[in-house]
C-alpha cells in the first residue's frame, strides 16, 4: 500500500508541473515556416513562430489530455 501511494505521489508531480517546450515548424521541404500558431491542448498555453519557424511553449504540460 506504501508503495501504491508514493507510486501515485510521484505520477500526480509529473503531471502538475510544467516543462518549457521549444521546437521549430518546417514544410515538406524542411524549410522553416514564420508565423505559425502553435497551440498546446493540455495547457491551453499557445505560441508563434519566428522568422525562423522556431517557438517556445513554457507551461508544456507532459501527459495525456
Amino acid at each position: 500500500m506504501k508503495r501504491a501511494f508514493l507510486f501515485l505521489i510521484s505520477l500526480l508531480s509529473v503531471f502538475s508541473f510544467g516543462q518549457n517546450f521549444k521546437g521549430i515548424v518546417v514544410d515538406v521541404f524542411s524549410l522553416s515556416v514564420a508565423d505559425v500558431y502553435v497551440y498546446n491542448l493540455s495547457s491551453e498555453e499557445h505560441s508563434h513562430t519566428n522568422e525562423l519557424g522556431k517557438f517556445s511553449l513554457m507551461k508544456a504540460n507532459v501527459g495525456i489530455l
